[in-house]
This record gives structure tokens, C-alpha cells and sequence, in this order.
């Protein structure tokens, strides 16, 4: 597999010490199943699986995959996780307890992990016996309703690392050493002659614990301690394969990446018997965290009572009684506990502590899975503090449900221990939404599979999966839904993902959509039909445009995001949470080049170069070049260097000399209207228009003898000849940027760096360049997993929100490097007010504002649909304004998008963004007529 975007997180001495290590895991239910997937994904090639328990129907329900009831579970956990790590020994382990434990004193694992839906066993304390004895680290994860325990113990002594999360702050690109003759240089050691090697007449200094000069340090660390030595780690210098450089290589020429050196750290565990023995030491200063702790201790605690518990979803009375007794017990062992509060929590706790939904598998397995990979590598943050964590999640259940004792015939649904907790109602409501679901990605396939195992548009529902793209290599590592033959045939990933669901969820109504989001923006009758829309793309962009119909169409939304080994999830519901759109201040649509992009914004850059890509080599591009040519052999033409100079002078022109002196004289020109407006002493919109101005252009003359460009005609030349034959047999030919293509990439690096030349802009590494045009982001399929069990969660809470159940509408956020999730309550709702007056001018949506907004000074109103059209702008309004109605301001705009918007307009609202300053900070707000 290609681990490129994992090894932006990891350095590649781990990904060997990932791909060595072997994992035993004691217990085979829903946790396990999801932290196996994800370390098979991310390249633990050796797992042993030891569970002799038969497949139950709790186990059929929190499975993403259909098993087989009554089979022995370990038998079905490598019969189906096999396929996502073809090269990984997965072996069902067949021995007694004696046996195993004899096993593991030997030191045959690096990591023991046991798992268990509720109980910590017999069994358990003797694994941790053994294994603290020995110095080999065990994990162990308990799901019990809504709450994940975690249990750590590494040992006596051991030591950790903790490890930056985004690559792109710690590294900075750096040559040190080049041509270095002295010794005493300030950029090397001094005195420390045997770091400095030699290659091709430049010295390198490779030394992992270097002093770096003063003025280098203020260039590339940006850090105060300008003055002090700085640890770093030196990298190789191409940054996708993320190589570290020991004391006995040396470095590839060209520059060389630096981060900070983390310290190790020293930690020491205690063994599992000292906190039963004494609970206490459990305790934190958070409540919330102790009532939940003495809940699942107590619950720990009349389990011996209860050896056989899986066939159940809830307590009887008796054994309720108990459990609340040990409730009142522990809690007077426990300094921080709010005695009213922990009542009402372990009631409820009580009635669903049996209950396994399979989203919070997929979330337990996704932190255990990280917390594996802490034990192998000694990267990042394990449970030092604090030996236990519980993760919690806050959902309101029907109370109508009817949880009992399963009754599970061959008839029955996959879904009946869900559905004994929801009740009939609220599955069939599931089984019948219509979703759609954007982008097929790591998010998409992970929130897909938890969608399927929860029955989602299975009954008269479907789900719209879409995405453009295709299949690679690189995707394998973290998209469970695609295999190592479509990446190779190239298959599209909407339809690679359906075929893959249906070996898995064969229910599950998925209707792939090989479509670009571009392509719903003119078709709203679309939206009618849907009930949840869930975006899983990776732009702003895109969560906003969809946050804009999840609010036009009242459709509540579902997204997340990821960013190494941090993730977030949220819902925007209209008119009770927040949505995506950012603040746009007042810009003239002439300021911009083609794609509405500024290019004095570094990331706008970065955006073009595939836009313009894409322009330059199609058919009509390729088709042009041939008429001028006179010839129907492209081919020849791009062969032919004096015919095709031409044409490769004529596209420098356009991009470096046309489009940039046109913003040079729109920036001049505001320049200029800025001077006047100071002059005539307006220096409220003289300061206005001032937020905007950027430092003019420069545009480049086509120079043969420049290097950049003759590189950028060699590269043009190169393209079109690969391209020729096949741009001309078909009509619709295109060819899009591809970051795993060297020539696509040589293409980008040169035209970026042209472009910053003019625009202002540091040039940057190729492998930079590629992973910034590229979108690649550092990427794990743990946070990946995570945020998509959370996301599936959230669906769960649309539908009870809409039934009247009412939900904690929150925005989750966790940091897997230390295990930390937290959530946040969405923005108050009176962003968005309601004015019921099609024929509202102006000054009444203005009088709305200041109303709900004590104070409110509105100095700008726009359209909110997908356009800059400013309908009231405070500095150049006059009294018509302020009394004309906003239905005729629309209708006198010539912008092709607003009238699109009133051809279709119907019934619906009118969305206004309404910007005002309040108690002297700028605000907005949402109003609808």
C-alpha cells in the first residue's frame, strides 16, 4: 500500500516498526472488529485474534459485515477483515487460557489489547499480570451503552514521545551546510568535524541534534527564542516519502526539511488490581468523567454475579437495585460528585449499559487503534495522567423502546438489538430516509459502512452517493471500500463504493452519482426528495455551498473533517444551529481572475494551477493548436519546436503578462480611489475600501534565455505530445491535474513559482508544491474512522430531533495524539431571523436587525445564494435605497446567477446575509423573506 499521507504523521523507521509489530486482541465483538479493520489499513501485518464464543446477536448487530450466527467469532473476524491487507497474517487463535498466557510471557506481542462490550473478567487481571511483569503493553476497551473505557497499562517504565501533529507548521524548508569548508560555520556544531559528510563538494551536516543560526531562525522558525539552540529532526528532502536521515546517510542534495526534536518522556503504569483494590485513584476533577467512572465500576463490580449477559440489552430489578447500591458506595470514595446529577446518570445509564450501537464500536475502535500505534511507535500522548479515559456521547433515546431479552430467529432483522433500543418507529424511520451522500473518500466509505450496519436506507430509502473521482493506490490505506483492482482499473469511486456496500449491506439502497458538485447547483428539485444531506468533502467550499441548500431547502446537514490526528464532526440543522458561511467583505467581481480566485492569496494559486491545467490540455485547447498548425497530426505539430514556440509564447502571454496587468490595474485603480477618497477626507470608506487593496502585480516578459521559462516550454511541449493522439479521438477529452503524475507535478511547480514571482510570494519546494496544489493532506484512517462514527451518530440524532426527541445539537472535536474529545454547543439560533414579508424593503430587513440586535450599525446586505451582488452597502446608500423593496432590487440585477435564483423562486425563502458592527466588532447575520 502507498502510506504517503500517513507518513506525513509518522516517520518511515515507524511505518517498519508498524509493519513488524504483532497485535493480539482477547475478545472479538464490535470494538474489535473496527480496530482490527483500522490497523490492517494502516499496515500491522501481524494480528492474533483469540475469542471462542459463538456469534450472538448483539455481534450481528454492531458488525459493519454479515456474520454468521452461532460460528465461532475469531473464525468470522478473519474470514471477512482479510480483504483490506491482503499481506497481513490474520490467524484465529485455538487454545485454552493457560496456554495463551504462556504465550504472551513470552513475549510473542508488542501490544495486548482486550476488548469486551461491558466486562472486565477473571481473565483480565491475569492478562495484566503477565503483562506488567513482563513490560508488554496492554490496552483494554470497554463499550457499555454510550461510554468507552479505555485502560491503559505500558508498564513499570516506559517512554513516549510526543510527537507534532501537522507537518505543515513544524517544517520548514531549509538548506543548511551547502558548500560548508568550515567547521565553526554558524549554521554546523561547533567542533563536531564527524557530522559533516561529503558529497559532491557540499557538505551536509546530518547530525539529528544541530545549532542553527540566528538569522535562519528568525527566517524559518518564527520562534522568540531567536537566540537559544533548537532541537530539530532533519528530513529527507523529499517530503512524500518522509524519510529521517541517521548519523550514517547522507542527505539528498537540495534543501532539507526541519522540525523540533520532541524530548522523551518518561511515564510508569500501574498494574489494573490497584485501582479495583481502590478506586479512588480513578477520580478526576471533572464530575461529568467520576459519575461515569463509579457507574461502570459499579457495573464491573455485580458482573461476576452475571456470567452470562450477552443475549441481554438491559437490567432486571433486581440486579438494578444492586447496581445502584454499588452507585451510592463508590460515590463516597469520589471527591467531585454532584450526588443529584450521578443519580439521574445512573439511572439512565442502567437502562442502556448492555446496549451496543455499532457507531460507538466504530469510534472505540478508532481511539483504540491509535492507542495501539502509541505502543508500537512511542509517538504522541498515551494515558500518562490518568490511566483510564472514558469517552461519553449524549443522546436522548425514546423512552417507548422495548429493551429486553433478544429473540433472535433466522427471520429476523440484522438490526433487532438497535432497534429493541430505538424502537420500531424510529428503525423504520431510518430504514426509509433518503440521504445524499457527497464525496466517497476516507470520511465517505467510513460513514457508509456505519450507515450500512445501522440499516440506514434500507427499507423504502436510498442514499445518493457522489463523487467524480476515481480510485488509486494511495486511497487504499484508509478507504476500506475500495480494493487494489479498481485502483488499477481506475473505476470511479461513487460506483466502487456501491459495488463494495453490497457484499456488506446488501439492503442498503445506494444510487452511485459520477457527478462534480458544480453539477447540482442548477437542479433544486433535487433537494426536494432528501431528508439528511451528509457532506464528507475535504473544502470549505464545499460545506459551505452545501450548508447554503441545507438552509435554502430546511434540510439538516451532517459533516466532518479530519486534519492528521485531529477530526470534528458537527450537524447544521436550520434555524437551530450554525451553518458554514464565511464572512466575505465587499469585492468587486472584476478584481478576480477566471474561477473567482484572488491570486494575491497564496491558496487562490494553488487552486488555479489545475483550473488552468484542465484549460490548456482538452479537446478544444488541443483542436485550436492543429487549426493553427494547418495539420491533423498533433503529434507532428508538438514534435515540430518552431510550431509549437509559438503557441507556448502565446499561452505565457495570457497568463503572465495579460491576466496580471489586469490586476495591476484594478489594484492601481483602487489605489488611486483610495487617495482621492483620503483627499476629500472620507476616511471611514477610504479605510473601507483599504481592506481590500493588495500590492500590484508583475507581469514577466517571455525571456529564452530565463531558465523558468524555458522549463515552462519544455514542460507545455512534453504534455501536449503525450496527450495529442487521445485529446483528438474524443469530443470530451480533458485531462485532469493528477498529484501522482511527475510531469502534472513539474507543471504546477514551475507555473507556482512564476506566478508568486509576480504575486508577491516565497517560491516553494516541488514536493510542497505538490502536496499544496494536490490538496494532500496528512492523513489517518483512525481520526478518519472516528469522525465517521460520530457523523453516523448524528444522523441517529436528526431523525430523534425531527420525531421530537429533543437532541444536544453539538460540535465534536477530538485530538486522537492525546485522546482528548470535546464538544461544543452550536451558535445560538437568532443568527437566523425570519421577516415573513416577500414585499420587505430595505429599511425594514435593517429595523429586524437592530431589534434582535441590540446596537447593530448594518453597513452591508447581500443576496446569500452564491453571488457578491450587494443589494445595500451603508457607505453608498442614499434614501431610495433605504425604501426600496429587496424583491426589485434583485429583479433589476443583470448577474446571471440571481436570475437563475428568481426563475426558480416559487414559494421559497429569500436568503439575506446582513453584515453590521456591534459594541464596535463586525457581525452577521441570516435573514429570510
Amino acid at each position: 500500500m502507498d502510506y504517503s499521507r500517513q507518513q506525513q504523521l509518522i516517520d518511515s523507521n515507524d511505518q517498519t516498526l508498524i509493519g513488524q509489530s504483532k497485535v493480539l486482541f482477547i475478545g472479538g465483538q464490535g470494538t474489535s472488529v473496527e480496530a482490527i479493520k483500522n490497523l490492517l489499513l494502516v499496515g500491522v501485518n501481524n494480528i492474533d485474534i483469540y475469542d471462542n464464543d459463538f456469534v450472538n446477536p448483539l455481534d450481528i448487530g454492531c458488525s459493519y459485515f454479515p456474520l454468521e450466527l452461532g460460528k465461532i467469532r475469531s473464525d468470522e473476524l478473519v474470514k471477512h477483515l482479510g480483504f483490506h491487507n491482503r499481506q497481513a497474517s490474520l490467524t484465529s487463535l485455538k487454545c485454552a487460557e493457560e496456554e495463551l498466557l504462556n504465550k504472551i510471557e513470552q513475549k510473542s506481542y508488542n501490544v495486548v489489547v482486550k476488548t469486551d462490550n461491558v466486562t472486565l473478567n477473571e481473565f483480565s487481571f491475569k492478562v495484566d499480570e503477565v503483562c506488567h511483569k513482563n513490560d508488554i503493553k496492554l490496552i483494554i476497551c470497554c463499550v457499555s451503552g454510550l461510554n468507552i473505557l479505555f485502560f491503559e497499562d505500558f508498564g513499570k517504565e516506559f517512554n513516549y514521545q510526543v510527537f507534532h501533529n501537522n507537518y505543515q507548521e513544524c517544517f520548514k524548508v531549509f538548506s543548511i551546510g551547502e558548500e560548508n569548508q568550515n567547521e565553526d560555520s554558524d549554521s554546523a556544531t561547533k567542533g563536531d568535524t564527524n557530522n559533516i559528510l561529503d558529497k559532491n563538494n557540499k557538505r551536509y551536516l546530518v547530525k539529528t541534534e544541530v545549532t542553527v543560526n540566528k538569522d535562519d531562525l528568525i527566517r524559518f522558525l518564527d520562534t522568540e527564542e531567536k537566540s537559544k539552540e533548537i532541537e530539530v529532526e532533519v528530513v529527507d528532502s523529499k517530503l512524500n516519502e518522509f524519510s529521517f536521515i541517521s548519523n550514517t546517510k547522507i542527505v539528498n542534495s537540495g534543501s532539507v526539511y526541519f522540525r523540533r526534536k520532541s524530548p522523551l518522556v518518561k511515564g510508569n503504569h500501574l498494574p489494573l488490581t490497584r485501582f479495583l483494590n481502590d478506586i479512588s485513584l480513578t477520580q478526576t476533577r471533572d464530575a461529568k468523567q467520576n459519575h461515569l467512572m463509579i457507574c461502570l465500576f459499579s457495573l464491573l463490580s455485580i458482573l461476576d454475579k452475571k456470567q452470562q449477559h450477552n443475549h441481554t440489552q438491559t437490567m432486571g430489578k433486581e440486579e438494578t437495585l444492586l447496581f445502584l447500591e454499588k452507585v451510592k458506595e463508590y460515590s463516597s470514595k469520589f471527591r467531585f460528585v454532584n450526588q443529584e446529577e450521578l443519580q439521574k446518570v445512573a439511572i439512565e445509564f442502567s437502562r442502556v449499559c448492555y446496549t451496543t450501537l455499532q457507531p460507538i464500536c466504530a469510534v472505540a475502535g478508532s481511539a483504540l487503534g491509535m492507542e495501539i500505534l502509541k505502543a508500537i511507535t512511542g509517538k504522541y500522548i498515551p494515558l500518562v495522567r490518568s490511566q483510564f479515559k472514558i469517552i461519553s456521547f449524549d443522546i436522548n433515546f425514546p423512552k417507548t423502546g422495548n429493551i429486553s431479552t433478544l429473540e433472535f430467529k433466522e427471520e429476523s432483522s440484522r438490526f433487532l438489538s438497535q432497534e429493541q433500543l430505538l424502537g420500531s418507529d424510529i428503525q423504520r424511520k431510518l430504514e426509509d430516509l433518503t440521504i445524499l451522500l457527497v464525496g466517497s473518500g476516507a470520511i465517505g466509505c467510513e460513514v457508509l459502512k456505519n450507515l450500512g450496519a445501522m440499516g440506514v436506507c434500507s427499507g423504502k430509502g436510498k442514499l445518493f452517493l457522489c463523487d467524480d473521482d476515481y480510485v488509486s493506490i494511495s486511497n487504499l490505506h484508509r478507504q476500506l471500500l475500495f480494493t487494489e483492482d479498481q485502483a488499477l482499473r481506475m473505476q470511479n469511486k461513487a460506483e466502487a463504493a456501491a459495488e463494495t456496500m453490497n457484499n456488506l449491506s446488501s439492503k442498503t439502497k445506494i444510487i452511485p452519482m459520477n457527478k462534480k458538485i458544480i453539477e447540482f447547483s442548477e437542479n433544486d428539485s433535487f433537494y426536494n426528495q432528501l431528508n439528511v444531506i451528509i457532506s464528507a468533502v475535504d473544502s470549505f467550499n464545499g460545506r459551505e455551498y452545501f450548508s447554503l441548500k441545507s438552509h435554502v431547502h430546511n434540510i439538516p446537514m451532517i459533516e466532518g473533517g479530519t486534519d492528521g490526528t485531529n477530526g470534528s464532526a458537527s450537524i447544521v440543522y436550520p434555524f437551530k444551529t450554525n451553518g458554514y458561511f464565511s464572512p466575505k467583505g465587499f469585492v468587486e467581481e472584476s478584481s478576480v481572475c477566471p474561477g473567482g480566485m484572488d491570486l494575491h492569496k497564496p491558496s487562490n494559486v494553488f487552486k488555479f494551477i489545475p483550473e488552468m491545467f484542465r484549460q490548456r490540455f482538452n479537446y478544444n485547447s488541443l483542436k485550436d493548436i492543429i487549426k493553427e498548425a494547418g495539420s491533423e497530426n498533433l503529434e507532428e505539430v508538438a514534435q515540430d519546436f518552431p510550431i509549437i514556440e509559438e503557441h507556448i509564447k502565446q499561452l505565457f502571454k495570457e497568463v503572465f503578462v495579460d491576466m496580471v496587468l489586469r490586476h495591476r490595474s484594478i489594484c492601481e485603480s483602487k489605489l488611486n480611489d483610495i487617495v482621492k477618497l483620503a483627499k476629500e477626507e472620507d476616511s471611514i470608506e477610504a479605510e473601507y475600501l483599504g481592506r481590500y487593496i493588495k500590492k500590484p502585480p508583475i507581469p514577466q516578459e517571455f525571456e529564452e534565455h530565463n531558465e523558468n521559462h524555458k522549463q515552462f516550454g519544455l514542460v507545455i511541449r512534453k504534455l501536449l505530445i503525450r496527450y495529442a493522439n487521445k485529446g483528438i479521438k474524443e469530443p470530451h477529452f480533458f485531462v485532469d491535474f493528477d498529484k501522482d503524475d511527475e510531469d502534472h507535478v513539474e507543471f504546477a511547480w514551475i507555473v507556482y513559482n512564476m506566478l508568486a514571482k509576480s504575486y508577491h510570494h516565497p517560491p516553494l519546494e516541488k514536493s510542497l508544491v505538490r502536496s499544496k496544489v494536490g490538496n494532500i493532506m496528512p492523513a489517518f484512517i483512525m481520526s478518519t474512522a472516528l469522525v465517521s462514527g460520530i457523523m453516523a451518530l448524528n444522523v441517529l440524532k436528526v431523525v430523534l430531533e425531527k420525531e421530537g426527541i429533543s437532541q444536544n445539537l453539538v460540535n465534536s472535536n477530538c485530538r486522537l495524539g492525546e485522546l482528548q474529545m470535546t464538544s461544543a454547543r452550536s451558535s445560538p439560533s437568532n443568527r437566523y431571523l425570519r421577516l415573513n414579508n416577500r414585499e420587505a424593503t430595505i429599511k425594514d430587513v435593517i429595523n429586524c436587525v437592530e431589534v434582535n440586535f441590540e446596537g447593530a450599525n448594518v453597513f452591508n446586505i447581500t443576496p446569500f445564494f452564491g453571488t457578491e451582488v450587494v443589494l445595500f452597502n451603508m457607505f453608498k446608500a442614499d434614501d431610495d435605497i433605504y425604501n426600496a423593496k429587496v424583491i426589485d432590487l434583485l429583479l433589476e440585477s443583470d448577474n446571471r446567477i440571481v436570475k437563475n435564483f428568481l426563475s426558480q423562486l416559487g414559494n421559497k425563502e429569500i436568503y439575506l446575509k446582513i453584515e453590521f458592527e456591534q459594541e464596535e466588532e463586525e457581525k452577521e447575520c441570516y435573514c429570510l423573506l
